[in-house]
């Protein structure tokens, strides 16, 4: 697990290694030996790699889960906080996105609306500040207040609370 995780974590995005016939099977295959606990970090490191394609359904699999865990709102917040880093880390795409953030608003505790935002700011999509300024509305004033914090982390965003501001919106 440890050398698994080490590449995740590390292995450089721009230096996406060429892989034969047999390492691509070896590749594929590895994901029927592993324990669910490692198969995020084998996605990871498949995206990093530039193989997203061969990884597709595993990726799938596992982004489904997180999104239920995420949305179970008899869940601990813990666990529900763990699931949105999950789907952050599987890439973050505009589904995993909203999910996030239909989390956040009048009926989420302080904490769960905190730890969103904790872990939206991780995230390195610059639609993360728009979606976040579309939902506006349904924020609590301390959610607002977190909200701005997180919308001046970025450039992109800030951008998006800026025109949010023009608008009226926010």
């Amino acid at each position: 697990e440890p050398l698994l995780a080490g590449l995740a974590a590390g292995w450089p995005a721009d230096r996406k290694p060429t892989l034969d016939d047999a390492a691509n099977a070896d590749f594929a295959a590895l994901a029927t030996k592993l324990p669910p606990a490692e198969l995020l970090q084998l996605a990871t490191l498949a995206r990093r790699w530039g193989q997203e394609k061969k990884m597709a359904a595993l990726t799938a699999k596992l982004r489904d889960a997180a999104h239920e865990r995420v949305a179970d709102d008899k869940a601990p917040d813990a666990m529900r906080l763990a699931a949105a880093a999950d789907l952050l880390t599987l890439g973050g795409d505009e589904a995993s996105l909203t999910a996030l953030l239909e989390q956040v608003g009048p009926q989420a505790g302080p904490a769960l609306t905190q730890g969103m935002f904790d872990v939206l700011a991780r995230s390195t999509a610059d639609a993360v500040g728009s979606a976040l300024v579309k939902r506006w509305a349904q924020l609590t004033p301390a959610g607002r207040a977190s909200a701005v914090d997180l919308l001046l982390k970025r450039a992109a965003w800030t951008n998006a609370l800026l025109d949010g501001v023009e608008k009226g919106s926010v």
